[in-house]
């Protein structure tokens, strides 16, 4: 009885305390919601969803984790959580979830969804002017321009009506960016709209909202040239927000002010002003969401031009002076499009822990390698060329969208084994201003450090009119100055780990349904593009010589025998012996049995023993200096949609992060991942970071792979050739061994047959 008694008493204490921690990080995380501090909201949030305990605490906690994740531009994340808190909830509770899913499908581009939820949210909220405003304002985003514009005016008439004046500030403010993206015709609509936020918000003494409308105020200036206005107005938006630590609000402002002191030709302050907009981006970067769409990160359109705007200032500040300040100036001109770079491939790997352990200084050159770090700019390309005897800078006239345009071209052309006559003009922007100095210093080995498209074509493979690049200097890519492991090769003891597919099994069941699409030019679940034309360079590709475009064309006739339905077709017999037939790598076998010929210390595992586990046991119980994949696999634009095949499943990036990551590998770590039968995601210019994050999470100082599928042939040649040389020599000098051992032969010469192999990180 007396346990009994103190059982019930421990629970007795234990419900409150339950209760008061729920509480407490419901209200902690509401706040770091409210003042944009999105990681640590999710965090408090999620300590409070582990205590909830009535069915209303976690509807409550639903609706606000919801919340938190749609601001983050996390919507699958966010769905189920709002969804859940729609449906245990009623009365205008219900009517706020409505209009956040409505929202939440809108930014979806379900417009159906969206129109469905607005509606119920509208009945819901009958009698609120408040959330009736809201509901209406978010129907207007789909009208066409003049019911749009003609919608809003009476709105805004509307607004006088709303008794709290916070709210009517909020929804005024809402209602002027509205308006002002209608143009010359909305914009009386917004500058009375922002006009009224702002006196408004500071009777009520809101100061984001009140900072939010004069930004608003000032952005209507700044487009209308009047620099002298958006300025004033831009310093006081900033002097009312630093008490607050609004950095979220504050980068954007200083941003501004660093665009407009530099059109008022004072660049000393634009520089600061930039340097401060870069500072408050740093302390915030993972509170910003970061958008996916077509293959394309909305970092490079909302963030990217703050980083080059400072770069831009500083490198034209340089061109001025020399010495130890030019130096200076063009380290830190590099070092701040060093962040972009970093910020990509923290997206790519949906994490900064992993780039952040990886980082090591490579500055440190011997005196016959040089790092070409090519910075593009909307104007204009600079190329800052860094040897043992400092920076150097080379300016050239070419602006951003023609350089991006002709390398897109080049790549394009170079896998459809077409003349890329584009790599003569290449070469004399991105190479021939630095000949002079390479040739005076005597460089042998060039480490290109690409970004954006430039990401999407083998440098190898530019061209002089006489010989291609890989002719004169070995080169390697690196993602960065600060990402691997700097020392050399330790040449002896290297053992290497041989893992092929050339017959897939159980794996081609586990295929995600939008690469099988793609792989067939089939849309998912409908009988849209069932009879579109063979897809022969997309998706997963077998760089055998077989009749690719009739295999497909047979897989295709079996969705349409299923209704068009693909993931029904995908679990029949037929189709998934059709998939395993179309994915053979008949040269695969000759490629890894050949190399584990080449030394007594390697070990093979291929088809039936190149599974998971089989891969796991070898990597635990023998230490490997080589990991050699010799199977198909895709690299798209985030970690989480690339992916290897092993004989039974999907290898994800993560797991070779938990299958190398193993204790001896931190004392030793890989010194090479090589991908052989690997792709990149076709005219996707983040996909190339596939082979940066393979390496980056097995903790590998270097990974090999290749941007396009090639022949077996050329496959077979370019290994067997690459792993004799690298017994003596360093990786960058065997690859390009390698690489001029086809161009030597007549028929391999074309660069889509020795280019498509690049080397990442370590080159050394």
């Amino acid at each position: 009885m007396i346990k009994k008694f103190l059982l019930f008493a421990a629970l007795g204490i234990a419900l409150p305390l339950k209760a008061a921690v729920f509480s407490d990080s419901l209200k902690q995380g509401l706040e770091c919601q409210r003042q944009g501090l999105l990681n640590q909201a999710v965090d408090k949030l999620e300590q409070a969803k582990l205590v909830a305990q009535s069915a209303d605490e976690q509807s409550q906690i639903s609706g606000a984790l919801g919340r938190t994740y749609y601001q983050f531009h996390q919507y699958e994340l966010a769905k189920p959580l709002l969804e859940q808190a729609y449906q245990h909830s009623d009365g205008l509770q219900k009517a706020e979830y409505a209009n956040l899913l409505g929202n939440l499908h809108s930014s979806q581009h379900e417009t159906k969804q969206a129109q469905t939820y607005y509606a119920q949210a509208a009945q819901l909220a009958k009698g609120d002017a408040v959330l009736t405003m809201k509901v209406a304002l978010n129907l207007a985003r789909d009208l066409d321009a003049a019911t749009h514009l003609e919608t809003l005016q009476k709105l805004s008439n509307q607004l006088d009506e709303i008794p709290d004046v916070s709210q009517r500030a909020e929804l005024s403010l809402s209602l002027g960016e509205q308006a002002k993206t209608l143009g010359k015709d909305g914009l009386s609509l917004a500058f009375n709209s922002f006009e009224k936020a702002r006196l408004l918000s500071a009777n009520e003494k809101s100061p984001r909202i009140q900072t939010q409308a004069i930004d608003g105020l000032a952005s209507l200036y700044e487009d209308d040239k009047r620099v002298g206005e958006a300025l004033r107005l831009t310093r006081e938006a900033i002097a009312l927000m630093q008490a607050h630590e609004g950095r979220d609000i504050l980068f954007n402002l200083e941003w501004r002010q660093g665009r407009l002191l530099r059109q008022d030709g004072q660049i000393e302050a634009a520089t600061s002003a930039y340097q401060r907009a870069v500072e408050h981006l740093e302390a915030i970067r993972q509170d910003i969401p970061v958008d996916y769409q077509n293959g394309r990160s909305s970092f490079r359109e909302t963030l990217e031009p703050v980083y080059l705007g400072l770069a831009d200032l500083l490198l034209e500040q340089a061109k001025k002076i020399s010495g130890d300040n030019q130096q200076q100036l063009l380290k830190k001109a590099r070092d701040t499009v060093e962040l972009i770079k970093q910020t990509e491939l923290e997206d790519f790997l949906g994490s900064r822990c992993t780039v952040e352990s990886a980082r090591q200084q490579i500055e440190q050159l011997d005196n016959k390698t040089a790092i070409v770090y090519p910075i593009i700019l909307p104007q204009r390309l600079e190329i800052l060329v860094s040897t043992q005897k400092g920076l150097s800078q080379f300016t050239v006239p070419v602006d951003g969208a023609t350089l991006k345009t002709q390398v897109q071209k080049m790549a394009r052309n170079l896998r459809n084994r077409l003349p890329a006559t584009m790599a003569t003009k290449l070469y004399g922007w991105l190479v021939a201003p630095t000949e002079e100095l390479l040739k005076a210093q005597g460089i042998e080995t060039l480490v290109f450090v690409p970004d954006g498209a430039l990401r999407l074509i083998p440098m190898a493979a530019l061209y002089d009119g006489k010989q291609f690049l890989i002719e004169k200097y070995a080169v390697a890519t690196s993602p960065g100055l600060t990402l691997f492991d700097p020392r050399p090769l330790q040449h002896k003891d290297l053992k290497t780990l041989l893992l092929g597919m050339s017959n897939p099994g159980a794996v081609v069941e586990k295929l995600p349904v939008k690469v099988i699409g793609g792989f067939l030019d089939v849309g998912e679940g409908t009988t849209a593009s069932v009879d579109a034309a063979p897809a022969e360079k997309r998706g997963l590709e077998s760089s055998g010589t077989r009749n690719i475009a009739e295999k497909s064309r047979t897989l295709r006739e079996l969705v349409r025998m299923n209704n068009g339905n693909l993931e029904q077709a995908m679990r029949t017999p037929a189709f998934i012996a059709g998939m395993k037939d179309q994915l053979k790598l008949p040269g695969v076998k000759q490629e890894v049995t050949t190399l584990n010929e080449q030394s007594a210390g390697n070990t093979l595992l291929l088809d039936e023993g190149f599974t998971l586990v089989h891969f796991n046991e070898e990597v635990v119980n023998a230490p490997f200096s080589i990991v050699h994949i010799a199977s198909h696999g895709i690299f798209g634009s985030k970690a989480e949609s690339s992916f290897l095949m092993a004989y039974d499943d999907l290898l994800h990036i993560d797991d070779l992060e938990v299958l190398l990551r193993a204790e001896k590998f931190k004392k030793n770590p890989l010194e090479l991942l090589t991908l052989s039968a690997c792709q990149t995601a076709e005219g996707d210019d983040r996909a190339p970071l596939g082979f940066t994050g393979v390496a980056l999470k097995a903790n590998a100082r270097s990974a090999m792979g290749t941007l396009w599928p090639i022949s077996d042939e050329a496959a077979f040649e370019l290994m067997t050739h690459f792993y004799k040389n690298i017994n003596t020599m360093s990786k960058v000098k065997a690859l390009q061994q390698a690489q001029l051992s086809l161009i030597n032969r007549p028929e391999m010469r074309n660069p889509f047959y020795w280019s498509p192999f690049i080397l990442v990180g370590n080159w050394l």
